[in-house]
């Protein structure tokens, strides 16, 4: 077997609109849930908490980001380009670490980028953020847009969305 396989039946995303983002994160969130649990129980840590804020909070704030809404950072000395920039790396590991500790083994870091990139909502909200973000008025999220939003290796799929 190759690839990372999903024991647990994720929802297939179905996203319409910018809107359906939030719903369509959650539904995955929530059968991933234990497995995150297991991965922190396990590691006695989790990377996961850079934002200050929970994955729900997150996915909100990036998928208002998505609908245009750039007055969403209330975050005090942190930029907009920042808050981003935790924000997606919050989501990213959540589900790093949660599909790290799947049963059956482990996945190559490959398989598990091609998984999130490939196959999530969360990744699909990521690839979709790229294009508004790098053309934004803000110098901050338009830099964190171009630098670390999208990995070198992922970005063929930005034509494909």
């Amino acid at each position: 077997m190759e690839g990372l396989t999903c024991p647990i039946p994720l929802p297939k995303p179905e996203i319409a609109s910018d809107s359906d983002f939030v719903r369509s994160i959650l539904a995955e969130v929530g059968p991933l849930a234990p497995w995150y649990q297991l991965a922190v129980e396990s590691n006695g840590r989790t990377s996961v908490g850079v934002s200050g804020n929970d994955i729900e909070e997150n996915v909100r704030f990036l998928a208002g980001l998505l609908e245009g809404d750039e007055t969403a950072s209330d975050d005090g000395d942190l930029s907009l380009g920042e808050r981003m920039r935790v924000a997606t790396e919050d989501v990213r590991t959540w589900y790093f670490e949660a599909a790290g500790a799947r049963p059956g083994g482990s996945a190559s870091s490959q398989a598990l980028a091609d998984w999130f990139w490939g196959e999530t909502a969360a990744g699909t909200l990521f690839l979709r953020l790229h294009e508004p973000c790098a053309a934004s008025e803000d110098a901050t999220l338009r830099e964190a847009a171009k630098s670390f939003l999208v990995p070198r290796a992922q970005q063929h799929r930005l034509t494909s969305i």
